[in-house]
């Protein structure tokens, strides 16, 4: 047997700790990876535990969606209703529903039901409609409405259109007169809105929308001409004949002549609007000193009432015989002079002061020359050297009640030209009132519509225009109403000239 060598026990010993060295390493490596994937399968067993809880609790929510969906569906059906959108700057109801107030509201409210449901016979005859709760929204400006009513002496105060309109709400529980206030298309914007948000519910089976007059609704309408699921809840109905725009978009058009009028209020002006024609003027005529006493003072318009009659044998003191065109009378007294009480002129009346209206009873500002720019200059260094702006009552109308409160400058030296008074006119003109369209006071010195719109003009301000609202506002003047209350209709002179 061969001897091995103390260093061949070396060299094995040496290879025998590099093999358990690697064996170590290799062993680490195992138990590290080990526990790599013993964490990961942790985590991943973590997140299968957390998606069963999801998807158990998810298919509870499902479960519970699709029963509270099942349940929406059947009260839905159980309660379908039918909706009607008006417009009451289009439609009007029928002058007699007006008239008589409170029970005329009741009355139009119920007329409007009844055509209402025979239409939906009509549209949907495989349907129980009675069942159909029927909603009515009629949008309109009450106090504007109020005005034009009174105006055509269709109602005989303003008040008289709250009695309509509260016996129009109480008739049905579900049948509502809005008051949208003033605002240019505020009753557009209430209409359109509605229509938006109930066209989407299953429940609202139809909607009436009208009347067809606004252009400014063709647009939102246009959207759904197309769409088969919607365009057949809808049905237009027309006051007037429909606005072309209208009829090409296809839908369904009704009318119910039975509660609204057919034909606009700006036809009915004239006398039918309280104007009636001046009686002629009396002619002149001499009168003798004992018929004195039938002489009685004139009224503020100059009318002479129990005027007397002529008389063929009227004398002057001194037995002459007067012309029958002289207007003088002399009385002789008992022994003293003779005295002429009709040779001094009556002082001229004071002009009354009035307001211009439109067909549509809205005010129109009587147009102004145009403002010289030296003027204009001129009235802004006098307002500065004074330390105030003038009162524009002292210096337009002639007086101010507020006398020396005013806290406006009166007294000025040299007075105002009168270009600088145009000047100052326009300056008030410049003042928005606060009743607008609808101001009704003669003595209303600010501006109720845009100043640039005369002749068809154009506003070069555009939306920056304090009286933007207005751009479209009718400027021709119709009816001119004094202070007193008298009328003149503007429109006889124009037919009379054939303009």
């Amino acid at each position: 047997m061969a001897t091995i060598t103390p260093e061949a026990f070396k060299a094995c010993y040496i290879q025998f700790q590099r093999a358990d060295k690697d064996r170590d390493v290799m062993i680490t490596q195992l138990i590290n990876s080990y526990e790599d994937l013993q964490l990961q399968y942790d985590r991943v067993v973590d997140q299968l535990e957390s998606e069963k809880e999801n998807r158990m609790i998810w298919q509870m929510q499902a479960r519970e969606s699709r029963k509270e969906l099942t349940q929406s569906k059947l009260a839905n059906e159980s309660h379908p209703f039918v909706v009607v959108i008006i417009d009451g700057d289009g439609a009007k109801f029928r002058d007699e529903y007006f008239r008589a107030g409170d029970d005329g509201g009741g009355q139009a409210a119920q007329q409007l039901r009844t055509q209402i449901k025979l239409h939906l016979h009509q549209i949907h005859s495989d349907a129980s409609i009675d069942n159909w709760n029927l909603m009515v929204f009629f949008y309109a400006n009450m106090d504007g409405l109020a005005k034009v009513l009174a105006s055509r002496r269709i109602l005989s105060s303003r008040t008289d259109l709250q009695k309509f309109a509260s016996g129009f709400g109480r008739a049905n529980s579900l049948f509502s007169f809005v008051d949208v206030g003033y605002g240019k298309d505020k009753a557009d914007h209430k209409c359109q809105a509605m229509l938006k948000q109930m066209l989407h519910l299953s429940s609202c089976r139809h909607i009436f929308f009208g009347p067809c007059l606004d252009n400014g609704y063709l647009n939102l309408l246009e959207e759904y001409k197309h769409d088969s699921t919607i365009n057949k809840k809808i049905t237009l109905f027309a006051t007037e004949p429909a606005e072309p725009g209208f009829v090409d978009l296809g839908f369904n058009i009704v009318s119910f002549p039975s509660v609204f009028r057919s034909e606009p209020l700006d036809t009915f002006r004239g006398y039918d609007i309280g104007i009636h024609p001046f009686p002629p003027a009396p002619l002149p005529y001499s009168k003798s000193a004992d018929d004195l006493s039938d002489i009685t003072a004139s009224s503020a318009g100059g009318a002479i009432s129990n005027s007397p009659k002529p008389s063929n044998n009227t004398t002057t003191a001194n037995g002459g015989t007067p012309t029958a065109s002289s207007w003088a009378v002399t009385a002789k007294l008992s022994k003293g002079p003779i005295i002429d009480i009709y040779t001094k002129k009556a002082p001229a009346p004071k002009a009354k002061r009035y307001a211009l209206f439109n067909a549509s009873n809205q005010r129109v500002d009587e147009r102004l020359p145009q403002a010289d720019a030296n003027a204009v200059k001129s009235l802004e260094n006098k307002a500065r050297s004074q330390g105030t702006n003038f009162c524009n009552f002292y210096h337009l109308v002639g007086t101010c009640d507020k006398g020396e409160s005013c806290e406006y400058q009166h007294e000025v030296k040299p007075k105002l030209t009168p270009s600088e008074r145009v000047a100052l006119w326009h300056k008030s003109r410049g003042i928005v009132c606060s009743e607008g369209l609808w101001c009704e006071d003669p003595y209303c010195l600010s501006g109720h519509h845009c100043k640039n719109i005369y002749n068809n003009g154009v506003c070069t301000w555009g939306s920056k225009c304090f009286f933007r609202e207005t751009h479209d506002a009718d400027v021709i003047p119709t009816l001119k109403v004094f202070e007193d209350g008298s009328r003149e209709d503007l429109t006889l002179g124009r037919i009379a000239s054939g303009r």
